[in-house]
């Protein structure tokens, strides 16, 4: 038999103990790192919720610009023709000028 020093037997709860304490902590630590700062932790929220932010004014801005044109199309339709825009669009868009109008480029 091998001498175990002064101690006699070895007392297995002293040493167990403190080893699972460590480990416990440890792996606190590695889930507390995570949910700080892992890819779903808090720092990914934090971007989230920034880019929802952009998102919701870059929403609200595509929204008026679609009134815009919804607007522009229900004025171009058939049944309810508004002839100035027509004129409008069409002098913009094909360059219709009229005999007594002068154009500057």
């Amino acid at each position: 038999m091998a001498a175990r020093g002064s101690m006699g037997r070895w007392d297995w709860g002293q040493i167990v103990a403190p080893v699972i304490y460590i480990l416990l902590i440890a792996v606190l630590a590695v889930f507390g790192h995570s949910a700080l700062q892992g890819e779903h932790g808090l720092g990914a929220l934090r971007q989230a919720e920034a880019l929802e932010a952009e998102l919701t004014v870059e929403l609200a801005g595509v929204g008026e610009e679609r009134r815009a044109l919804a607007n522009l199309v229900g004025r171009l339709d058939e049944r309810n023709l508004d002839l100035d825009l027509l004129e409008e669009r069409a002098r913009a868009m094909l360059g219709y000028v009229r005999r007594e109008e002068l154009v500057i480029r």
